[in-house]
């Protein structure tokens, strides 16, 4: 313990208090009398507290990058992760303006969260079918949820489908699955202000045809092919109650009758052509069992019917390389085009090897 008696504690503290009084006075040295001392920080400390202030992380902006189909944007997160600011780039594809809307209200069921493209068509296949270009590419797009009618009014369809969006800027949307067995594309269409699917049923020319898992408007093309029945439209306006029979009874079916070759598509797509087709329409007031007859071109090509019965009225499709439910399904199996650009000849014989038409153009 110190003692506080000590002589030599006495002259310590004396010390200590000269010498904090001696430093006071040489602080307060320059001032005037009555001044009050001021403390400024440094021109550095004030730097170096402002950029202290601001060193907090914020998240990069995601970026979007350019999937496979134009038009079509997915979302990734940016590169850096934490690191800076960044900037936010996008890769768009231009095309002519297109708007959608206002829909009717059975657009309601139509998946907006999914993937969608924007593109022209450049040809209708069938009602439910039609063929655009993405990419560079030419794909074909099955519309979702509805169906095309029976072959004898397969045609009227078609022509309903042309009226709706051949040559049109459209908008295709996804639902769960995108692809069919065929290679397809699965879609939903919009059309301006036109949901294609619904329209077709409405109007008389589809029917409802669940193809799940995409089955987001199954209610709404129920309930649209049930009122265009009772309201006559369309394809029910001649035939109330149809049935979807595939053919009559063999009993009904002849098989002699005038059949046509109505349309020759010669000039297909890439060196393969596997689109051309030509179109064998059913003129009789019966129907006609095709087994046995055959389509020729100038080179002698030759394609043989396998057993099958055409609709009074009806058509059928002989493509070079493709085969599409719907149309009939046949083709050449060729790998190579059959039907010459700057020329050529279809010839249509019946069973017996009699000539019924043919078609020539140059």
């Amino acid at each position: 313990m110190v003692n506080s008696k000590s002589p030599f504690w006495l002259l310590g503290a004396i010390w200590l208090s000269a010498a904090l009084l001696s430093g006071l006075c040489v602080a307060f040295s320059g001032l005037a009398p009555g001044a009050r001392p001021t403390f400024t920080a440094t021109p550095a400390a004030v730097t170096e507290m402002a950029a202290t202030s601001t060193r907090t992380a914020t998240a990069r902006p995601p970026t979007f990058q350019a999937t496979r189909f134009p038009g079509l944007a997915s979302l990734s997160p940016g590169a850096n992760g934490l690191l800076g600011t960044g900037m936010v780039t996008a890769t768009l594809i231009a095309y002519p303006t297109f708007t959608v809307g206002p829909l009717g209200m059975g657009s309601w069921c139509i998946p907006w969260n999914t993937a969608s493209v924007q593109t022209r068509v450049e040809r209708v296949i069938d009602a439910v079918t039609v063929e655009v270009h993405l990419n560079n590419e030419l794909y074909q797009v099955r519309y979702i949820g509805i169906a095309a009618p029976e072959e004898a009014a397969a045609s009227q369809a078609a022509a309903k489908n042309r009226e709706l969006v051949e040559g049109k800027i459209v908008l295709l949307v996804e639902d769960h699955f995108p692809v069919d067995d065929e290679g397809r594309l699965l879609r939903y269409v919009v059309a301006g202000p036109t949901f294609v699917n619904l329209a077709l049923v409405e109007s008389g020319y589809a029917v409802a045809d669940s193809l799940p898992p995409n089955l987001s408007c199954d209610p709404a093309f129920q309930e649209a092919e049930a009122l265009a029945r009772a309201a006559g439209r369309g394809l029910w306006a001649s035939t109330p109650t149809p049935t979807r029979s595939p053919h009559p009874p063999t009993s009904t079916v002849s098989t002699t009758g005038d059949a046509k070759i109505t349309h020759l598509f010669y000039d297909g797509e890439h060196w393969q052509e596997a689109d051309e087709f030509v179109e064998i329409r059913n003129t009789s007031a019966w129907p006609i069992q095709m087994q046995g007859w055959q389509l020729k071109d100038l080179e002698n090509h030759t394609f043989t019917f396998p057993s099958m019965v055409l609709e009074s009225g009806g058509y059928c499709r002989i493509y070079t390389n493709m085969y599409l439910t719907g149309i009939c399904n046949l083709g050449f199996g060729s790998l190579a085009p059959i039907w010459d650009n700057k020329g050529d000849c279809a010839y249509l014989y019946n069973e017996r090897g009699e000539l019924v038409d043919q078609f020539c153009y140059e």
